[in-house]
């Protein structure tokens, strides 16, 4: 295959990534301490529902998502109170981590072949399969599955907004050619989505499980050991969102098990083909009939 672009030319889209990530927004205030909050053994639920009640953002958010299809449990919720006790404390923190990181992207607009609301639908798809992959194989990993799963491809909106030529040239190569989006990105400019996005996330000093599921869901073999299974589940949650065509990441590249993958779910005791995967894809195929309405929930 052809060099898609010089050393040179690499070197300079390098060089403009870092000087317009230097722009990059910092992580809200109020995210910031309530990630801190939320970590203390002393805060109690009263004492979380008055900080969150602080943001009516987040507060909606939470409202919304309390009494929503995926969180439901029967009874309309009225309070963050009450939303902070159905929820749990952990997924508190994930859902208000995530609007934040959303907010801050908010503005970012879709571009030719590449449509933002089919994003938001892959993105919230893979974050639903990501906690029901997490709460059958690892229950206490359900929430950072789901906020780690709908984060994971933020480095694509931030090269929309930051750097849209950049991104338009990778999108357009990739599908002309039908490769991975992220391979075209390397090429061009030697980096990718999800690089830039563990960048964001290192900038907020947001989880390291969290950095990692951005940065390696394209490489589960470079993992560090001690993400390695957030990021299988990642990938897994990202391969079965492709497969159902739940929303559009834009990438154009038919979804494969990769062997880094085959080998994590053979230790999981799952046979690693799309037969093996099935029961997953039949279990998750309903709830994503409802994605527009959980990305309202989320993204507004």
């Amino acid at each position: 295959m052809a060099t898609l672009a010089t050393p040179q030319s690499r070197a300079a889209h390098l060089r403009r990534i870092s000087q317009s990530l230097l722009n990059l927004p910092t992580l809200p205030t109020l995210a910031a301490k309530l990630l801190d909050l939320v970590d203390n053994p002393n805060t109690n639920a009263s004492n979380l529902a008055k900080f969150v009640a602080q943001d009516q953002v987040i507060t909606a958010r939470l409202l919304k998502l309390s009494n929503s299809a995926y969180y439901g449990h029967g009874r309309e919720i009225t309070s963050v109170h009450q939303a902070v006790v159905m929820l749990g404390f952990d997924m508190v923190r994930e859902i208000s981590l995530s609007v934040s990181v959303i907010n801050a992207f908010r503005s970012a607009k879709g571009l030719e072949g590449f449509d933002i609301s089919g994003f938001w639908d892959h993105s919230s798809a893979v974050g639903l399969a990501a906690r029901t992959i997490a709460k059958g194989w690892n229950p206490q990993m359900a929430s950072e599955a789901f906020t780690a799963g709908l984060l994971h491809d933020i480095g694509k909106v931030i090269l929309i907004q930051y750097l849209p030529e950049e991104f338009a040239e990778a999108l357009a190569t990739a599908q002309r050619e039908g490769r991975n989006l992220y391979e075209a990105e390397r090429d061009l400019f030697d980096t990718d989505h999800g690089e830039i996005g563990s960048w964001l996330a290192l900038r907020w000093k947001l989880p390291k499980n969290l950095c990692d599921a951005m940065a390696f869901h394209h490489d589960l073999g470079k993992a560090p050991a001690e993400s390695q299974n957030l990021v299988a589940i990642i990938q897994l949650a990202d391969l079965l969102s492709r497969t159902l065509k739940a929303g559009n990441g834009g990438n154009p590249a038919p979804p494969l098990i990769s062997k880094e993958l085959a080998d994590v779910l053979e230790g999981w005791g799952m046979s690693p083909t799309i037969e093996g995967i099935r029961p997953l894809l039949v279990e998750l195929r309903e709830e994503f009939e409802q994605l527009s309405s959980l990305r309202a929930d989320l993204v507004g």
